[in-house]
């Protein structure tokens, strides 16, 4: 549900997906401002984009491998590591921006309210997301159904998704953007 401008996320059932994509994505960015119900949660994804069937994705996730740690959540961790950050203290507290950045020649760079988060590493190379194929999911790691530890319990203010890898800079920019609200058609 939607209250004062935040997508709720419960936990169980409690996630939102959009529409199939009109564009091929394989360089990207996604980012979400949010904040978190406790830290103590493990696996939710905050922001994920994955194929039709949920078997292909990428998607910020909270704590998946490590206690309190952001990580570039991937399928089969194939795209995926740890990055050697700090633990989450303030996101239970306040809203906080994270960003991922997927390179076309494969560096993942992650971002905590406009900063470089642990270091950026060099996967495989992105996924390829196909047009009419693929969708984005809110407040759940991947899959078609919430359950387990891949939901996310928290509220999210705003997110975006963009189809090229922004930089360092343009990522400091953006996180300034704060979510006014959000209505009940968006």
């Amino acid at each position: 549900r939607i209250e004062n401008g935040a997508l709720v996320l419960e936990g169980d059932k409690s996630y939102a997906k959009s529409a199939a994509l009109t564009k091929t994505l394989g360089e990207k960015t996604m980012e979400a401002w949010l904040m978190l119900s406790n830290l103590e949660q493990r696996g939710g994804g905050a922001m994920t984009l994955q194929d039709d069937h949920g078997e292909v994705f990428d998607s910020i996730v909270f704590a998946e491998k490590e206690n309190a740690c952001w990580v570039p959540g991937s399928n089969n961790f194939r795209r995926s590591k740890n990055l050697d950050a700090p633990r989450e203290r303030d996101a239970a507290n306040r809203m906080v921006h994270v960003a991922v950045v997927y390179e076309a020649d494969g560096t993942v760079t992650a971002y905590r309210d406009g900063k470089i988060l642990g270091e950026p590493y060099r996967s495989e190379g992105p996924a390829r997301f196909e047009s009419g194929r693929s969708e984005v999911l809110f407040g759940l790691r991947h899959g078609t159904s919430a359950s387990g530890n891949r939901v996310l319990q928290g509220r999210i203010y705003r997110a975006r998704l963009y189809d090229r890898a922004l930089s360092a800079a343009e990522v400091a920019t953006t996180r300034r953007l704060e979510s006014s609200f959000i209505t009940e058609s968006e």
